[in-house]
């Protein structure tokens, strides 16, 4: 398996990442699948019709974008 190398992260979110990691007994790399699915269960909501999640979404500029 390939290894993601991320530069530039403040120390902040990296402290962040790892901690939110451990606390839940996961791999950073299991973390990392589980905030991407959580990411699309908020996308999937927003679709829906939630407009406060697609203005949350877009604020954060993690809006659905087509290729």
């Amino acid at each position: 398996m390939p290894d993601i190398m991320i530069r530039d992260v403040s120390p902040k979110i990296a402290d962040r990442f790892r901690t939110g990691a451990t606390v839940r007994g996961l791999k950073q790399a299991d973390y990392l699948a589980v905030l991407f699915d959580l990411l699309d269960v908020v996308r999937m909501r927003a679709a829906g019709g939630d407009a406060v999640l697609t203005k949350d979404l877009a604020e954060l500029r993690l809006e659905p974008v087509t290729e």
